[in-house]
């Protein structure tokens, strides 16, 4: 109960107080209704600003007035501070979501200044470290950096996905190129952390986007800036999502989901040798040896049909002739 009261723990811890004080008796008694009294006034002062400031915000989102565009950006300064974060908030939730804010033609002018709040990896370990980090460096980051930017809500991206959500955005032609902007801004900030899973699930289950005609690539772009989404999981219902994107600078199509990468081919085993004749041996070196020589190709099965051999003949004799015989 000292000093400034937050208006949902406030309200939360006083209810906690009407439910104990019956059961508290003796001077503890007296303690818990003097801060119930306290907590009531302190409660009660903040209902009345956020009345005032709900009637601010509902007033603003009427896109009203020359200066309309100037108020509201006004409101857009350093996610870091407290109060500024909670008017933050409203002007993403409440002003740019309104189809008056939405036909406005700074509009998108206003939705990327609110994008551009969003701190990055980077900013948050710089201030937490000293030291400023990459988000390839995440994976080994054993600090606490992460935890202070997601308790302290120092980003803009499920804000701004819920009024892009509304089917008076999605109708709006800067719509497709906010989507994209907004997917490649998150991934370069805190890559693949679970900032805005399920408000880009609830976008893009809206009827209207679904029958975008850039719907296929905003899935693209989506998947690759939250793959941890819900409606990308095994039960999700963009899972099996089949899409055939053209390139604007070439003719090539893109299917989406990706094949799976085939196994690698084990490698064809030798062929073995022709067998139509057989190998020779390998003569080994400084061997003289004569090769030896081939005996006949096939035995005689019949020793009495054995073809006989016959003795050569011995050469005649040339005969003189008659004539030289009487010479002689």
């Amino acid at each position: 109960t000292r000093g400034k009261v937050d208006k949902k723990i406030g309200a939360a811890t006083l209810e906690m107080l009407r439910l104990a004080q019956p059961r508290v008796d003796g001077p503890a008694a007296a303690e818990i209704a003097a801060l119930i009294a306290e907590l009531e006034q302190k409660v009660g002062a903040s209902a009345k600003a956020a009345a005032a400031d709900a009637n601010r915000f509902a007033k603003l989102a009427q896109a009203k007035g020359a200066s309309w565009a100037g108020d509201v950006g006004k409101l857009l300064v350093d996610i870091g501070n407290e109060k500024n974060r909670a008017a933050i908030e409203q002007v993403c939730k409440v002003v740019l979501a309104s189809p008056a804010a939405i036909a406005h033609k700074q509009w998108p002018a206003l939705v990327t200044k609110a994008l551009k709040l969003s701190k990055t990896y980077g900013d948050v370990t710089e201030a937490t470290y000293g030291e400023r980090l990459t988000v390839a460096q995440m994976e080994n980051d054993e600090g606490g950096a992460m935890d202070y930017y997601a308790d302290d809500h120092l980003y803009t991206f499920d804000w701004l996905l819920l009024t892009l959500a509304t089917p008076a955005a999605i109708a709006n032609p800067a719509w497709p190129g906010l989507v994209l902007a907004l997917c490649e801004a998150k991934a370069k900030a805190v890559g693949y952390y679970s900032f805005g899973d399920d408000e880009v699930c609830a976008l893009l289950a809206v009827p209207e986007a679904t029958q975008h005609p850039r719907f296929g690539e905003l899935v693209l772009a989506a998947r690759a800036a939250f793959p941890f989404a819900s409606c990308f999981g095994a039960n999700g219902a963009l899972r099996d999502y089949q899409m055939r994107l053209k390139s604007p600078r070439a003719s090539t199509v893109v299917n989406w989901p990706p094949e799976p990468p085939r196994p690698a081919q084990p490698a064809a085993p030798e062929k073995a040798p022709a067998k139509n004749r057989p190998r020779k041996a390998p003569e080994k070196k400084g061997s003289t040896k004569a090769p030896a020589k081939k005996g006949p190709t096939k035995a005689p099965t019949n020793p009495a049909r054995a073809p006989k051999r016959v003795p050569a003949k011995k050469p005649a004799k040339a005969k003189r002739s008659a004539r030289a015989a009487k010479r002689r």
